[in-house]
């Protein structure tokens, strides 16, 4: 299991399925409105991949639909290894990972190392922005308590807005 939050920036706005949701009130009300700064921004997240002909056709639909950003979310293949992942994973350079529990293996280092080399991780929980939406990306895979790093990066990452 991973998690992503993903929260909608202060003050902006963010077209969802033709819904346009606006920040409101300082009580954090949301109301609708139609014209979108955002228009036309989409993203596309999956996780479970697997190796197969359902990856590819995945691929393919999140191919077909263009987005911006795509996000990983773990448990990308159930190989050995990463080379059929990323053969078949075309939108690479449009995609942030996090980190599932079958991306790590404690008898096989070099898969995880694969992922961590090419999407250029330094932790396994990192944030970003796009445009005016801020996500937090966590993988499972690393323990979560009061102490942890994952649980001081999510403290310090809340403060930031």
């Amino acid at each position: 299991m991973s998690l992503l939050i993903i929260t909608v920036l202060s003050q902006t706005e963010l077209n969802i399925a033709n819904t346009t949701l606006i920040e409101g009130s300082a009580e954090g009300r949301y109301h609708t409105k139609t014209n979108s700064t955002l228009s036309g921004f989409n993203f596309a997240a999956t996780g479970d991949w697997g190796c197969n002909e359902m990856t590819q056709r995945t691929v393919n639909n999140m191919r077909n639909k263009d987005p911006e950003v795509v996000l990983g979310l773990g448990d990308f293949s159930y190989q050995r290894d990463t080379g059929c992942w990323f053969k078949i994973m075309s939108l690479l350079n449009k995609t942030k990972i996090v980190i599932g529990e079958h991306d790590y293996d404690t008898n096989n280092n070099s898969r995880l190392q694969d992922y961590v080399n090419k999407f250029n991780l330094s932790d396994p929980y990192y944030s970003f922005n796009y445009r005016n939406i801020h996500f937090l990306a966590m993988s499972s895979v690393i323990p979560f308590s009061n102490e942890s790093l994952p649980f001081k990066l999510l403290q310090d990452d809340s403060k930031q807005k």
